[in-house]
């Protein structure tokens, strides 16, 4: 990647981290002028907004603050994209330290809230140079209700990281199922991506209300053999609250993938109903089901003239090609609030941009993030994570990925915390390759955050 890519990424970056502290200034000020107001219950939340459930959010401001810490660190097959000698994929294991910094922290206010979460490292291994660096990984989510029929929200997210093990933000800021994050890489080899997005929801009446969206996402990897994917997308949906716990509505997406270092685009279609349902005073249940039309335009191996073939000495050729393809889409989700955490169960069949070897690509995952901070020193943490993607036209795949992980961090008073977490990831790409990985990654060691609020792992 040229400098010029690296650069501008790091640039956006800074100006969100920027963007965050700004926003969260003025909030002490309102929340000294008086206590902020509880929202309001709209009726449960629906898969096609992008704001989330309400049950994610903390239900009491947590001050924003900052955090360092160093860790040890154990990798496990760590895999780059080059092979050796013999024509075996490099894996290495890998022990090292690594220094951590970030900010955290959630504000409520009488019209809205706001939430930052940022994260970042510099990594440094023992036997190889290789694999050294840094990651980085922000968030920042802001709403904001204009009037008793306005609401506007945005979600920003941008980061940049080699190593696969990725898991959900703390703070509910974003899920995976509502982003175009990349999660599902099969090499280490350094990531950069950036989504943002934008909603406005209007209320019709007590009962009815509007929403309309759109969002634009950029993925780049720095293997020259991995494909990028610029994209972009907009939606609207109508919901009405048919009882106070129960909401219907029906949604239409479009999205759009442009591909790096592949000649083709992707045009799909999204028509789906909602149904929500608050089936306890923490407890939602969302569920969306409808279809999908994907417009493809791509390149494909097809065989050749047996004339061509006898004079050329070729047995196929490329060509282009445009395709229709009309696949169902489903997407669950089940949120549990607690006073010190939640939960997050979630599934869905869909279409992705694919993951830098796979272009545009059918994907079935599951989701599960739990977090808790009942007890007073301490903080616990988990997710498990199962997804299968297969080409649209690639004749590639299933690519299968699985894995989980589990933190936990005690305040040892005066800021400072200690901290451990286990990561385990597991992938196979299916076919004629055979090809099996799998990797661990734990780290433990110390962090100093200022204030009682337990430190965050997720």
């Amino acid at each position: 990647m040229s400098r010029a890519p690296r650069a501008n990424a790091a640039n956006s970056l800074f100006c969100w981290v920027a963007l965050g502290l700004l926003l969260a200034l003025p909030l002490r000020a309102q929340e000294e002028a008086g206590e902020p107001e509880q929202p309001a219950y709209s009726g449960p939340a629906v898969l096609s907004r992008s704001s989330g459930s309400i049950l994610r959010l903390p239900r009491e401001s947590v001050r924003f603050r900052p955090m360092f810490g160093v860790n040890g660190v154990y990798d496990t097959s760590f895999a780059a994209v080059s092979v050796d000698e013999q024509g075996n994929q490099i894996q290495q294991n890998l022990t090292g330290v690594e220094g951590t910094a970030g900010i955290l922290g959630f504000r409520r206010f009488r019209r809205g809230n706001v939430s930052a979460d940022y994260r970042g490292n510099y990594r440094r291994y023992n036997q190889s140079q290789l694999f050294n660096g840094s990651d980085h990984l922000f968030a920042l989510g802001y709403t904001h209700q204009v009037n008793r029929q306005v609401q506007f929200s945005l979600r920003q997210t941008a980061g940049t990281f080699q190593r696969g093990f990725f898991f959900p933000m703390a703070l509910g800021t974003v899920t995976p199922d509502e982003t175009n994050i990349p999660r599902d890489e099969i090499f280490d080899s350094r990531v950069y991506y950036s989504d943002s997005s934008a909603d406005v929801t209007v209320r019709l009446s007590a009962r009815s209300s509007v929403n309309m969206g759109g969002d634009a996402f950029v993925v780049r990897r720095k293997a020259s053999a991995l494909f990028g994917v610029t994209g972009g997308g907009a939606r609207a949906d109508y919901s009405r609250r048919m009882t106070r716990n129960v909401t219907l509505g029906a949604q239409y997406n479009f999205n759009k993938f442009n591909f790096t270092n592949s000649f083709g685009a992707t045009d799909l279609h999204t028509v789906a109903l909602n149904y929500g349902h608050r089936l306890g005073r923490r407890t939602e249940l969302a569920l969306s089901a409808g279809g999908m039309r994907v417009e493809l335009q791509s390149l494909r191996s097809v065989p050749v003239d047996p004339v061509l073939e006898a004079i050329l000495g070729i047995r196929s050729g490329i060509e282009a090609f445009y395709n229709v393809n009309y696949l169902p889409y489903a997407s669950i989700r089940l949120t549990q609030g607690y006073r010190q955490g939640s939960l997050t169960v979630s599934a869905s069949s869909g279409v992705t941009p694919g993951n830098g070897l796979l272009l545009t690509a059918r994907q079935q995952q599951f989701n599960t993030n739990y977090t808790y901070t009942g007890i007073r020193r301490w903080n616990f943490g988990f997710g498990l994570y199962y997804s299968e993607m297969s080409a649209v036209t690639q004749q590639i795949g299933p690519f299968t990925t699985y894995g989980g992980g589990s933190g936990a961090s005690y305040a040892l008073g005066q800021g400072l915390h200690l901290n451990s977490r286990v990561d385990y990831r597991k992938f196979t790409v299916g076919g004629e390759s055979n090809f099996l990985r799998s990797g661990v990654r734990f780290t433990v060691g110390l962090s100093y955050a200022p204030g009682d609020f337990p430190l965050t792992l997720w």
